[in-house]
Formats: structure tokens, sequence, C-alpha cells
């Protein structure tokens, strides 16, 4: 905060210069931030997983390239040092790509073996009975016409 007070008390070249500062500053607590988290969540998990570690440091490149962006203003009369702020952002640009690239593939890898090995396994074929299970519903032969075994029939679930 003071540095915000100390760039509006300076006029139009103090707000430039402090704001790419603030910019920086605020981008790179963010960065650590997710660092501490990021380390504290493979540590309560017992786990190693590289994906958040290059998620981070595609966040520091871009930072630095925002932060080059910036101040590139102060460059552009020295063509050796302008020429070198180019080179560097085409490499930070590259380096962006190569993690989102190694991200891409961690996590295709990551798909493809949880397909492989978490697939349910393939329904068994049904059988066909060829009578169906447990009691069947008309009562033996011997039971129907006769009065006295077919009330008993009866009784014990036939028709």
């Amino acid at each position: 905060m003071h540095d915000l007070w100390e760039a509006v008390g300076g006029g139009a070249a103090s707000i430039e210069h402090k704001s790419i500062e603030i910019l920086n500053t605020v981008l790179l607590v963010m960065m650590t931030m997710e660092i501490v988290y990021t380390v504290a969540i493979s540590l309560q998990s017992h786990t190693k997983n590289a994906e958040p570690f290059l998620i981070i440091g595609s966040i520091a490149a871009i930072r630095r390239m925002l932060v080059i962006t910036a101040t590139s203003t102060e460059n552009e009369a020295n063509p050796a040092a302008f020429r070198n702020t180019l080179v560097e952002l085409g490499l930070l640009a590259a380096t962006v790509i190569a993690m989102t690239y190694a991200i891409y593939i961690l996590r295709l890898n990551s798909v493809s073996e949880s397909t492989w090995t978490h697939s349910p396994t393939p329904p068994r074929p049904r059988r066909t009975r060829s009578r169906p299970r447990g009691r069947s519903r008309t009562p033996p032969r011997e039971i129907i016409g006769r009065k006295d075994v077919a009330t008993s029939a009866t009784r014990r679930g036939y028709p």
C-alpha cells in the first residue's frame, strides 16, 4: 500500500513505474501462495504429482512475460537490449508451450490408465432357463381334480 500512495504522490511517471512493481509483487505473492498450497496438498496426500508444479511453472513464465511486456518501453531506445527482450519473450513463450504440452500428455496418460485399470468387467451373457426358478404356479397333476388336496394346494400358494 505504501508503494501505491507513493506513486500517486509522485505523478504520472511514478505511477507507471510503481504500478509495474506492484503488479510484479502481487503476481509473485500469488505464485508463492500457489506453491505452498501445492506442496501442502502433496504432503497430505502422500502422492507425487507433476501437474501442479508444471502449472506453477507456466504461471511463473507468464508472470515474467507480463512484467517484460510492461517494462519493454524502457528498452525501445537500445536495439541490443530490445532484441534481448524479444529473445527472452520467445524463450518464455516456448517454455509455456512445452509445459502446456507436458500437462496435456500427463492428463492424456492418466485418462488412458484410469480407463484401462478401472474399467468394469463386461457383463456375462444371460443364461436362458428351460423352467422358471422356484415354485411352479400350477399345482402338480395329482392335485388337479381332487377337492381335498386342491384346497391344501391353494393354501400353499397354488392357484
